[in-house]
Formats: C-alpha cells, sequence, structure tokens
C-alpha cells in the first residue's frame, strides 16, 4: 500500500512538473494580452495629451492676437476678424465679446442689448496666463461647449470669448479595440468631458474623487492611464477592462497552446528517461526501510583441505514485485544517491542476526563485509556495532573489507582511524580487488592491513594470459614481504586452484568452490567439513 501511495504522489508530481509549461505559456500569452492593451492605452493617452495641448495652444493666440486686434469693439471690422478666426481655427464654433455677463457680439451677429451669458457666473477651473477655462456647459449657439475667455481689461469685466465643440478634443482617427479613452478637466473628475469607445471610461475607472495623476492606476473592473496635455488642465486617459484583455487572449492563445504542448511533450519525454531512475530510488529507499535487504554468503575455503574457514556478506534485494535483485543493480544506485550507509547498516544487521542462528564455528572463522568510502567518514559505523553487540564488545567474526578507492580518498585520514579502532577490537582489514588500483607500498603499510584478495581477473589470466599471470606471482611474494594474507577470488577451474596452491595462495573464493549460499546452506556446509566440489577435485601437487 505504501508503494502505491508513494507511486501515485510520484506520478501526481510528476504530471504537474509536466503541465508548467502549458500553464507558463498561457500565462505568459496572458500578459502579453496584458501588454499589448497597456501599450494601446499608453499611446492612445499620449496622443489625446499631445492633441488637447495643441488645440488649447491654438485657442490661446488666436484669443490673445483678436483681443489685440479688435479690442473688444463689435464694429464689421472687428466682426469679420473674429469670422476669419473662427473660419481658420478649425476647432473653433464661435467668438464672441462679453462684458458684465452679458454677451455683446458674436462673429455672426451684435446681441440685443442686455443678452445675458448663461454661464457668466461660473468660476473657471483653472486659468493658464490670462487665459480662462471653463468646462463645457449649454451656450447660445445650442449644444455643449467648452468656454474660452481671455480678459480685454484689468477689471476682468470684459472677455474675448471662445467656444470649442469638446468632439474635437477627441481624434476619431485613433481607435483601438478594446480601448476606451477620455479627457477629464480638473474641475469635473467624475464626468468625461468626452470619451469614445464601448464604454465610458467611468465604467473601467468607477467614480474619481479627483481627476487621476499621471501614470497608471487599477479601476474598477481594468487599468488606465492618465497622461496631461502640458500646462492646461486636462487629463487624457486611455482604460481598457478585463473582460477586454480575457477576449483578446482566448483569441490569440493557440499558439501559446501549441508551445505549450510541444515544451509539455520535450518534459515528459526526457522525464520518461529519468523517472525509473527516481523510481528505482525510491524503492530501494523503501526496501532498506521495510527490512527486504537479505545477505547470501560465498565461502572462503582452504583449497587444500577444503574446511571452510569464513564467507563474503553479498547483499541481495528481495523485492515485493520484481523478485531478487543482485547487487551490481542496485549497490551504483545507493552509493549515488547517499543510501549506502543505511544499505551498509542493514547488511551487518542481518549478519549479526545470521551470525546468532548458527551453531559453534571455528575461532579463525569470520564474515567479510564490504565497506564504501562513506562508511569510514566517522564512527558511526563503529556505533553500528556498539548498537548490535554491545560497547567494546569483540570484532573477531568480522573481516572488513575495502577497495583502493578508499585508501585514496580525501577522507584516507578519517578512514584510517576508523578501520584502527576496529582492527583493535578484533577485525581483520583486507583490501579488496587488489591489484586493479594504484596504491602503493606506502597505503598498504600506512593502513595497518591484515590480507589482500587477489581480484578475479588475475586468477581468470591462469594459463592464459602470460603476462598477467606473472604478475600474480609477483603479488604473492609482495604479500608475503608485508606479511599479509592471501585470498583469491573468482576460482573456478581445478588448474585455477592448482596453481593458486603451487603459489602459496591457500584460501579461495569462486564457483568451483560453492555460489552464494542461505546462511542455512552455509552452516551446513560447514557442519560437512567439506566443499561441494571436493569430491571431484584432485589434491595439489
Amino acid at each position: 500500500m505504501k508503494r502505491r501511495t508513494q507511486a501515485f504522489s510520484r506520478a501526481f508530481r510528476w504530471g504537474v512538473l509536466a503541465a508548467l509549461p502549458l500553464l507558463l505559456c498561457l500565462a505568459a500569452s496572458y500578459l502579453l494580452s496584458v501588454n499589448h492593451f497597456r501599450r494601446e492605452a499608453a499611446a492612445l493617452a499620449a496622443a489625446q495629451a499631445a492633441r488637447i495641448e495643441q488645440i488649447m495652444h491654438s485657442a490661446d493666440t488666436a484669443l490673445q492676437l483678436l483681443a489685440k486686434a479688435t479690442g473688444g469693439r463689435c464694429d464689421d471690422a472687428a466682426r469679420e476678424a473674429m469670422s476669419h478666426a473662427v473660419f481658420h481655427g478649425v476647432y473653433f464654433r464661435e467668438v464672441g465679446v462679453e462684458e458684465d455677463g452679458n454677451l455683446v457680439c458674436t462673429n455672426l451677429q451684435v446681441m440685443p442689448p442686455a443678452f445675458t451669458v448663461p454661464n457668466s457666473q461660473r468660476t473657471p477651473a483653472a486659468r493658464v496666463g490670462n487665459l480662462e477655462i471653463l468646462a463645457p456647459a449649454q451656450t447660445v449657439q445650442g449644444g455643449k461647449s467648452l468656454i474660452l475667455n481671455w480678459p480685454l481689461d484689468a477689471s476682468r469685466r470684459r472677455f474675448m470669448n471662445l467656444l470649442v465643440d469638446p468632439e474635437v478634443l477627441v481624434d476619431a482617427q485613433q481607435r483601438s479595440d478594446g480601448i476606451v479613452f477620455g479627457t477629464y478637466l480638473d474641475d469635473a473628475p467624475n464626468v468625461a468631458m468626452v470619451h469614445m469607445g464601448n464604454l465610458a471610461p467611468a465604467d473601467v475607472l468607477g467614480q474619481l474623487d479627483s481627476v487621476p495623476s499621471p501614470g497608471w492606476h487599477r479601476g474598477v473592473e481594468g487599468y488606465y492611464i492618465a497622461r496631461r496635455a502640458g500646462a492646461y488642465p486636462f487629463v487624457a486617459v486611455g482604460a481598457f477592462a478585463d473582460a477586454a484583455v480575457t477576449e483578446h487572449w482566448r483569441q490569440e492563445m493557440r499558439p501559446a497552446v501549441i508551445s505549450g504542448f510541444v515544451l509539455t511533450a520535450l518534459v515528459l519525454i526526457a522525464l520518461r528517461r529519468q523517472l525509473p531512475r527516481h523510481s528505482a530510488v525510491d524503492d530501494l529507499r523503501e526496501g532498506l526501510r521495510a527490512g527486504e535487504i537479505k545477505v547470501a554468503y560465498q565461502p572462503l575455503v582452504e583449497g587444500a583441505s577444503g574446511r571452510v574457514v569464513g564467507a563474503e556478506a553479498l547483499a541481495r534485494w528481495m523485492h515485493p514485485d520484481r523478485g531478487w535483485v543482485m547487487p551490481d543493480e542496485f549497490v551504483p544506485l545507493a552509493e549515488a544517491n547517499g543510501l549506502i550507509r543505511l544499505l551498509t547498516e542493514r547488511v551487518i544487521e542481518r549478519i549479526v542476526q545470521d551470525l546468532a542462528a548458527m551453531g559453534p564455528l571455528a575461532d579463525d572463522f569470520r564474515i567479510s563485509v564490504n565497506v564504501s568510502r562513506a562508511d569510514l567518514v566517522d564512527r558511526r559505523l563503529i556505533e553500528l556495532f556498539d548498537r548490535l553487540l554491545g560497547s567494546q564488545s569483540s570484532l573477531s567474526r568480522f573481516s572488513i573489507e575495502l577497495t583502493e578507492r578508499e585508501l585514496l580518498s580525501d577522507v584516507a585520514e578519517q578512514a584510517r582511524s576508523v578501520l584502527d579502532e576496529l582492527a583493535g577490537r578484533g577485525a581483520r582489514i583486507a583490501l579488496d580487488d587488489f591489484g586493479t588500483g594504484y596504491s602503493g607500498l606506502s597505503h598498504l603499510r600506512e593502513f595497518h592491513l591484515h590480507g589482500l584478495k587477489i581480484d578475479r581477473s588475475f586468477v581468470r589470466a591462469i594459463d592464459t594470459e602470460a603476462v598477467t599471470a606473472s604478475l600474480l606471482g609477483t603479488m604473492v611474494g609482495l604479500a608475503r614481504s608485508l606479511d599479509l594474507g592471501l585470498v583469491a577470488e573468482g576460482v573456478e577451474t581445478e588448474a585455477q586452484r592448482n596453481r593458486l596452491l603451487e603459489l602459496g595462495v591457500s584460501v579461495h573464493q569462486g564457483w568451483l568452490y560453492a555460489k552464494a549460499m542461505s546462511p542455512r546452506s552455509l552452516y551446513a556446509m560447514i557442519d560437512a567439513a567439506e566443499w561441494p566440489g571436493a569430491a571431484a577435485a584432485s589434491p595439489a601437487a
């Protein structure tokens, strides 16, 4: 059940990871839609602000020139000048003279006496220099007009009066789907003076307490940007609703979906290669926790007598679904993923249990156990023996085997300290796979070894490769000079056995004698005091 739960959890994690490219592409596509509207809104707001500034500057200049040319008179020449200004000023509706709230004349006609201007009592929204600006209101000519006044005297009782159609403040040619824009005057923040688009700016902005400041803002249902028209009290606003972004995104998401599926496919291909490895690591971790690691024992036999003097412990993994898994598959996996120390612990725990279940054993009988670099970096291995056998217990039943890689590693100093303590408690220290690495005599002396294990490649070369076979004799001589015991592994033929005995290598390990076996079979072989192939073997020469 736990493995199924872990498998489901892994599948869920990988599924989420595989979906990420598609989700990221969709998110990026949405952001692109948002940026599209932001660019359009910003461009329109900037264009409108520039247009308003141009119109207001033109009106300001026209009023100054008319005030100077007419002096506020209403004779034919003055009204002709006014008509000329309206004709050439494409943004202007009407020009007139106002005095004490009464409209005296316009470019079209002379008004009756005491003709009151409807907006004469309104307070100007702003003054820019001498120019007074009033928000759009109903005028004599009909419709709403933006009212601009230029004082004709210091008392500000007489004005040149210019009416501007608010619609000209928006360029109808500059439009973009989904963008609404409008123009605000400082004294009327809640209502756009003029706007274009399928929504009023207020639908996106909401009701404003003041004219929006320049820059980007979040509205009720979207975003908007404000641009001020130079020195004039107008703000051009470009806005877009969230719904417009969503609609644009839906229309443009196809490339994002295609890209997302392509990336997802690539991720799935990569995951397909990695998933078995990660699954195997999780399986091994669970197997170590669940006690699925077993130990098989390959006997170490005196070649001449057939007496079993020890055995090498070989880890086996009894997987609930796959059956027996060999060490050449899971040991590298454990080393690469930080599980090798836990594996060593499980093997030693099993050895201690198996030794306890066996009957009487000879005093020199030892179980060989392989340790790695990671097992020798601190006292954890010693603490394991203390926990299993008791503090300061004898380790005379154990032979600790390490490879030349451990001798030459960056933790050699710590390893020597741990090995010395193990040897002090009776353990035998041996170098495994001797002859395949680069260790020198100094390393062999430095680590206080008790024995060497000749690699199977040298044993296999007996009677086949003269050069390699000759090295075997050199290795035997070296071991004798250092007073080190020798074990030959991979012994499979009578010729190999006999040659090793001739060289003085008495302890052998290999299929000639026995394959790896269960603890019960090992003890039965010990009790029989002979090895399975003894009957067919000839005595050593």
